[in-house]
């Protein structure tokens, strides 16, 4: 009997039209101008990206799990294709760095979903939770362990990995849902990653997270008219001025520089000496604690570099301990900075206090 000729995948809309065969354990469709790059269906269903390979000076043919479809999409499947291709290029071999990694996760013996989650945490912070991926920040990974920790731990912290099923992690995210919509996004999230993780090191076979359904994310439009912005700006300018109101001098100062340049909270927060040129008014915020991993050069204005040197003089004039170079130190450790957390907290109290939603 001739082979079946499968249709090539060129398309996200093609790899859902995929069909299993039930004469088959599974069908191989090759994508289009990605060499190596497959989507396996399996008989009943499941559809993996593969990619097929060979180590630089090895005439074996290796192959590398890259996903699972739809969680991994049509466009990520050719990303995550071609840097892997890179790396194989470059000397790497993706499989025997993934079967390291499954002995590695066997040994501390992963059997329920805390152990699988701590692993996670763990292979993020050095970039090891995806393939080709790049280390989780420190404030990322602080703010998914409080979502494990509050949501995920005391409910299916002790479930052994393989048990958890959908319909579990779908009634943890209804309750969340209830008082929190965005946290309730987020703890299912964070289960999500987790178990991919899992199913591309081979310790697990399915994600539970999957397809679970959640509140859509609204984005926010909501910005403050100018009466708001000024009865903001003047608490912030004489937070002494304010009976009703807790506000400190630091986070005041921050909430300034804030309002003045239009950078996200954390990187107001993680300001630190070494970014900034006074002289030539330039604020220089580094590709580690941009978003975008890129760096990213803010022209200051007068009222910010005045901000900005009261923020350096509050911030060594009040202690005899040696400065950490931070604008913002954290009272609790003066080596780190105050979190985004803070301006998120001071915001809402101060809006409260002042009438502003």
């Amino acid at each position: 009997m001739a082979a079946t000729v499968l249709p090539l995948i060129k398309t996200d809309a093609a790899a859902r039209a995929a069909k299993p065969d039930p004469e088959r354990r599974q069908v191989e469709y090759r994508v289009a101008g990605t060499r190596g790059l497959a989507l396996r269906v399996t008989r009943d269903g499941k559809k993996v990206w593969t990619l097929r390979y060979r180590p630089r000076g090895s005439s074996d043919q290796r192959r590398v799990t890259l996903g699972v479809y739809p969680e991994v999409g049509f466009a990520d499947a050719r990303s995550a294709a071609q840097v892997t291709l890179g790396a194989v290029a470059g000397g790497e071999d993706p499989a025997q760095t993934l079967a390291d990694a499954k002995v590695a996760a066997r040994s501390r013996k992963l059997t329920t979903v805390a152990d699988l989650i701590e692993a996670y945490f763990e292979a993020a912070a050095k970039g090891k939770h995806r393939l080709n991926g790049r280390p989780k920040r420190a404030s990322t990974l602080s703010e998914e362990r409080r979502y494990f920790d509050r949501h995920i731990k005391p409910r299916l912290g002790a479930r052994p990995v393989a048990d958890l099923t959908r319909q579990e992690v779908q009634r943890l995210v209804d309750d969340i849902e209830g008082k929190a919509p965005g946290a309730a996004r987020l703890t299912r999230n964070v289960i999500r990653q987790a178990y991919n993780f899992a199913i591309v090191h081979e310790t697990a076979d399915k994600n539970p997270a999957a397809r679970t359904s959640v509140v859509k994310w609204k984005a926010r439009e909501r910005v403050l008219a100018d009466d708001e912005l000024r009865r903001v700006w003047a608490v912030c300018l004489d937070p002494d001025s304010a009976t009703d109101l807790d506000l400190s001098p630091g986070v005041a100062l921050a909430l300034r520089l804030a309002m003045l340049t239009l950078q996200r909270g954390s990187e107001v927060c993680g300001l630190h000496a070494a970014e900034i040129d006074l002289a030539g008014k330039l604020w220089t915020i580094p590709g580690t604690r941009t978003k975008n991993h890129r760096t990213h050069v803010v022209p200051l204005s007068a009222a910010a570099v005045d901000a900005i040197k009261d923020a350096f003089e509050l911030a060594v004039g009040r202690r005899a301990d040696k400065p950490s170079g931070y604008a913002f130190p954290s009272p609790r450790d003066r080596k780190k900075p105050i979190t985004r957390r803070a301006l998120s907290r001071a915001m809402k109290r101060l809006g409260a206090a002042k009438g502003v939603d």
